[in-house]
């Protein structure tokens, strides 16, 4: 685990501005989640977390924080259960991975800027999925107004996204065919897919010694509190006593400096109206037809390029806020040999060139300016140059001299 010393230290080196209350809160938030990072990000998450990064500039001041408190969604415990409780644990937790819709409500403290501003939000995300491949997401806060109500409607079978915002009355249908993922165990990259994996993250929570608190009230309703510890962390779980289903679940850091999160309202198994669904805009709202920034091989590298970007960022926190010197130093944090020539290479020539080079923050940069790694090509390319700089974010360079000023 990484201290909290380590991601101040990093932290100093993404400029957090110096305010303490909010300061303390950023690193909170980055710290709780490293602490649960997994390698089990949905295309919704990352497509999103870099939305937001390129959207506001306040937020972007603190992307990598946000970057990383950003993508938890799943918790896994490998633990060994030890009492009568954990009979009725289990057995939620058992009759959940067998259902085929899902939705709740998940809960984060995040921190912001705006202007000389600074302070904390409640980030509030509905997340509803059907199998095999549809997905719904409704964006319940944002620090910006005209985002909240936002939602991001998924089919990964017809890849197509559909985003309504309600405060601007749009709706943008995209086409995702050139959506990927990165296999964490291989380094190849995958067509995005329905990613369900949360719900059983969730409630893979069979810790070490569960308590049975007994029966409560949790929002006018009888339920059965039950809680358990490891490693610091408290997560207490309430259980309709009827469905024996989790309907709430939170993970707390009672000794130390983190925010809760918490994961509200959640369904199991329940009906949900295709219609929720659905990838036809509201009547009355301005519709367009939304075309991708990149193409097919713009998006494979970006891919690529987000996924050694963040593992250089885990790198950075573990090591007093130093990048590495070469990406071959990320086997440190599980990016082998193979992976990582997987990473740099073609696809379809895995033995080819390297398709991005990487040069290593220098002291004292501006992480929002300085440019980490960049595609490799023999003359200047049409659609621009791909590149991606020290604060987490990617960006399509059409401008030749503009590049050749970043890369001195």
């Amino acid at each position: 685990m990484k201290s909290s010393k380590d991601i101040e230290r990093l932290a100093k080196n993404i400029r957090i501005k110096k305010n303490a209350v909010n300061k303390n809160r950023i690193l909170a938030g980055a710290q709780a989640a490293l602490n649960e990072l997994k390698d089990t990000e949905s295309a919704y998450s990352k497509r999103n977390i870099w939305r937001i990064i390129m959207q506001s500039r306040k937020i972007k001041l603190t992307a990598a924080a946000i970057i990383i408190f950003a993508i938890i969604l799943g918790i896994n415990f490998v633990v060994t259960p030890i009492d009568g409780a954990n009979t009725a644990f289990a057995a939620a937790m058992d009759h959940v991975k067998q259902a085929r819709t899902f939705s709740c409500i998940r809960i984060m403290e995040m921190a912001y800027e705006d202007g000389e501003n600074e302070g904390k939000f409640l980030f509030k995300s509905k997340r509803m999925f059907k199998e095999p491949n549809l997905e719904r997401h409704v964006k319940l806060t944002s620090p910006t107004s005209r985002f909240v109500g936002e939602i991001t409607i998924t089919d990964y079978g017809k890849r197509q996204c559909l985003v309504i915002n309600p405060v601007e009355k749009t709706a943008v249908l995209s086409d995702i065919s050139y959506e990927y993922n990165i296999d964490p165990g291989t380094g190849r990259l995958v067509q995005t897919q329905l990613y369900t994996r949360l719900r059983d993250k969730l409630l893979d929570l069979a810790a070490g010694a569960v308590e049975d608190i007994g029966m409560v009230t949790l929002s006018g309703r009888s339920v059965r509190m039950l809680r358990s510890t490891k490693d610091n962390r408290v997560t207490t779980v309430w259980i309709d006593p009827e469905t024996k289903l989790p309907v709430q679940i939170e993970h707390t850091w009672p000794e130390q400096n983190h925010p809760p999160i918490t994961y509200t309202e959640i369904k199991i198994d329940t009906e949900l109206n295709d219609s929720l669904f659905s990838l036809k805009p509201p009547e009355d709202y301005t519709f367009t037809e939304g075309s991708s920034n990149y193409s097919d091989a713009q998006s494979r590298i970006s891919t690529k390029m987000r996924h050694l970007l963040l593992n250089c960022f885990i790198y950075a926190s573990e090591r007093n806020g130093q990048y590495p010197k070469k990406l071959s130093e990320l086997k440190a944090v599980g990016i082998t040999d193979q992976i990582l020539k997987n990473l740099l290479t073609s696809q379809d020539n895995p033995n080819g060139p390297v398709l991005m080079r990487y040069r290593p923050p220098r002291e004292g940069s501006d992480p929002l300016r300085e440019m980490i790694l960049y595609q490799i090509f023999e003359k200047w390319p049409a659609d621009g140059a791909i590149v991606g700089f020290a604060d987490g974010h990617i960006e399509i360079i059409l401008d030749k001299n503009h590049f050749e000023e970043l890369i001195k």
